[in-house]
Parts: structure tokens; sequence; C-alpha cells
């Protein structure tokens, strides 16, 4: 494991250039940012988000200030990219290790989960779902919900859905009525509070064990992932 994680250490973002009308293997890749595994993250397992100016985001899932986790922007600044911190996570209540990117809203917030942290009976804490906004420049880091390890799930890793009512969809891979995982959805109530229903909790049965490191793909009324199923 240490080997790997030295390894992961040099992950860095790339871009892929494929020229119009010209067959894949004539594209060239560069890389835009490389991680040097201090302050700016380490182990970047993310997927990436772009917002309507260009900006770039996503997630280390070590580094930063307490080496618990980042979420980060990449912004096109004259032919280059500079990279900010947007938010390092401690461990401790705001959540740690955030796998998997974050997702933007409609107003430009970003949502991610954190596998660690938060609270609940789970050791190293049961993992959040957090917010990060935006108000002149200065990024601020919310928690909306911290697992319990009960009937809400815990060690949330996967990217998040939004729907066009601004409800938030994810999956956790573990807790829930059953101990194999849940589908979940959070709707922010008119007093600006998060309530988190549990839509499905995995029996381990037929319906398989969550835990799907993907984001739930909505359409229309259906809600579509992925499931582990023993054999």
């Amino acid at each position: 494991m240490k080997t790997a994680l030295q390894m992961l250490a040099t992950a860095s973002v790339a871009s892929l250039f494929v020229p119009a009308g010209h067959v894949a293997h004539a594209a060239t890749t560069t890389v835009i940012y490389s991680f040097a595994g201090d302050e700016d993250g380490e182990y970047a397992d993310t997927d990436l988000v772009r917002d309507a100016a260009g900006n770039l985001y996503g997630t280390t899932v070590q580094g930063g200030n307490s080496a618990s986790g980042t979420v980060w922007e990449l912004s096109p600044s004259n032919g280059s990219w500079m990279h900010s911190v947007l938010y390092s996570f401690s461990g401790g209540t705001d959540g740690g290790e955030p796998y998997k990117g974050v997702t933007l809203d409609a107003q430009g917030n970003l949502f991610g989960t954190a596998v660690t942290g938060g609270s609940g009976s789970c050791e190293g804490g049961c993992g959040v779902v957090y917010e990060v906004s935006n108000s002149g420049g200065t990024s601020t880091q919310t928690v909306i919900h911290a697992f319990t390890g009960g009937d809400d799930g815990a060690g949330p890793g996967a990217g998040l859905t939004i729907d066009s009512n601004g409800d938030i969809y994810g999956t956790t891979p573990t807790g829930g009525a059953y101990g194999q995982g849940t589908i979940f959805r959070l709707h922010q109530g008119s007093g600006g509070t998060w309530k988190l229903k549990v839509l499905h909790a995995f029996t381990g049965g037929s319906d398989g064990i969550g835990g799907s490191a993907g984001r739930l793909v909505l359409a229309g009324k259906h809600l579509y992932s992925t499931a582990i199923f023993r054999v």
C-alpha cells in the first residue's frame, strides 16, 4: 500500500487534444497540473467537473493542511492553469478522504462526499455529505449530513447527483437497515436545513450490495446505478 500511494502522489491533471477530422491516435496530451503531494493535495482519485467559465474542480483523497484531502480548482489563466485549494479537510467533524470529486449545482456551489470523519459509530467517523460555497472570493465548507452508521448508511465515497429541484442523491457502501448500504436523497427545507431520506436499503440478496463508486444517473423519475452481487 505504501508503494502504491507513493506512485499516486505524482498524479496529475492532463488535457487531451484531438484535432477535428483526425483519428484518436493523432491526439496530444498535455499535463496542466502536477500535484506535489503537500498542501495542494495527494492521490487525486476524482471525477472532474467544469463550470461555464472553464474552471475545473476536483478532490484529492489525501494531502492538504491535515493530510485528509482537499477540494481544488484549476482556472485557465493566460495560456496556463492556476491551482487553488478551496478547502482542506481536517479529518474531524468536517470529514476526511473525499473521493470522486464534486458536483456543481445551478448556483455554482460544490457538493461532495467524504468517506471518513463526521460522527457516528464508525471508527474514524462515518463520513459526510458537504457543500463548498463561495462568497466574495472566500470558500466555506459546510457539512449538510453526517452519517451515523445506522439506517442512514456509512462511508459514502461516490459522487453526487443533483436534480432540477436541487435535491441531492447518492449512495453508501455500508450501513442501512441491513448493513449493506443505501441509496439516499437529501432535500433542503425552507429553513435551509437538509433532511436525508433513505430511498433503498440494500439487503445483500437479489438487489445486491451498495458500494458503487459511480454517480447515480437520473432520468426522469428513475435513478440508475450499479451494485455488487455475491456469487
